[in-house]
């Protein structure tokens, strides 16, 4: 819902001008000529700032900002994926946001969303984004937001909510009415700009509506990872990895977008650490990211499978595997045992059939910094290179 605040600065009348000088006059005296000059200069110059400064519909510069295209540390969507129709049931999405406890029982709801979605010509999953944003799924009277706004809710009702989110998508991806600002930007940042005040203050503070613990575009990355794309602006100096790109842990199913993927992060004495889980059937291939070696192979237990540190030969990059059954070499090494000689690609093992299902949880450094940090999981796929 566009919020309509703009902000701006106050401006000096002339009158108040005036009434400083004045005062001045009486305070000092008279005042030669070549101050006289320089003071006058002063005021106008002040003057002229205070009728100008009127906060930027794009944010920042007056011009149009490109920023929310991505961002310094945000995320958004591709234009392509606002349309993009997708073939699922309503139990194969149910099932992919099955921790969401919210969901569940919400077939009929999922279902209308699939239906009124597709028959609009777009991309459904993003008005899962938006009630859980909005409600957390939730709230069905006002599910969307949409219209919500002065105490008053203008379209009562998950159908008629539902109704009006597809409107003003509609002018977001046409760019129309209340959603052509900011000039230039994509269709995610115009829409949720002006749908949601809290997402236009991000924007102006840092360039972009969303970062990647944004509710919104965690459902995303759930739904369909490789429609999310996030900065790595965030993660520090250091970052940039030398020579080629690694070789994705998984495979070519990572590489195809076909992994669901979670992230976590903990304490370990002062420092924090932070993974990304990839959930895979039990059984798939695990690769080595690039040439390294391997220490402290050990078993976490029977229904969690194996852990392993892994280094690379050039000290640029730090990665933990865990929840695999080792293969080739590794199946031959002793608990604890130093393993040289792993060369880029070669496979490590296979994913384990943990108790809370199947999934590789896989920790990356570069050069020190953390790869993957909260709600960021799709930034480590940016290391990844292309699998033939």
């Amino acid at each position: 819902m566009p919020n309509g605040n703009k902000e701006g600065g106050e401006k000096i009348e002339p009158s108040k001008i005036a009434g400083l000088w004045h005062l001045l006059y009486e305070k000092i005296g008279p005042i030669s000529t070549p101050t006289l000059l320089g003071f006058l200069i002063i005021l106008l110059a002040l003057f002229f700032l205070s009728i100008t400064k009127v906060a930027s519909p794009q944010g920042f510069s007056g011009q149009p900002d490109l920023r929310g295209q991505l961002g310094e540390g945000g995320c958004y969507f591709p234009d392509s994926a606002f349309t993009t129709i997708k073939s699922e049931s309503a139990d194969e999405v149910l099932k992919k946001l099955a921790k969401y406890n919210n969901l569940q029982g919400k077939k009929s709801q999922v279902q209308l969303i699939i239906d009124r979605a597709r028959a609009a010509g777009l991309n459904y999953y993003i008005f899962l984004d938006i009630w859980s944003g909005e409600q957390s799924f939730g709230n069905d009277d006002k599910a969307f937001g949409c219209g919500v706004y002065d105490g008053k809710n203008r379209a009562p009702g998950f159908e008629n909510q539902l109704n009006c989110a597809i409107d003003v998508m509609q002018d977001a991806i046409n760019n129309r009415g209340n959603y052509i600002q900011p000039v230039g930007a994509n269709i995610f940042t115009r829409f949720f700009y002006n749908y949601v005040g809290g997402m236009q203050d991000n924007y102006r503070k840092y360039g972009y509506v969303a970062g990647p613990d944004n509710p919104r575009v965690v459902i995303h990355q759930i739904l369909a990872p490789d429609e999310v794309i996030c900065s790595i602006g965030n993660s520090g100096p250091g970052v940039e990895l030398v020579g080629d790109k690694l070789y994705p842990p998984l495979g070519i199913k990572m590489v195809a977008g076909k992994t669901y993927a979670d992230h976590s992060c903990w304490l370990e004495g002062e420092k924090t650490e932070c993974a990304v889980d990839y959930y895979v059937p039990a059984g798939t291939p695990v690769y080595a990211v690039t040439d390294g070696w391997i220490e402290k192979l050990k078993l976490q237990g029977e229904r969690k499978g194996y852990y392993f540190y892994f280094h690379s030969n050039d000290g640029q990059v730090f990665a933990v595997y865990a929840h695999i059954t080792p293969a080739g070499r590794l199946s031959l090494a002793d608990s604890g045992q130093r393993v040289n000689g792993i060369t880029k690609g070669v496979q490590l093992g296979t994913v384990f059939d943990h108790y809370v299902g199947p999934h590789l949880h896989f920790q990356l450094k570069i050069n020190g910094h953390i790869i993957g940090k909260v709600g960021e999981h799709n930034y480590q796929s940016d290391y990844f290179g292309k699998v033939q």
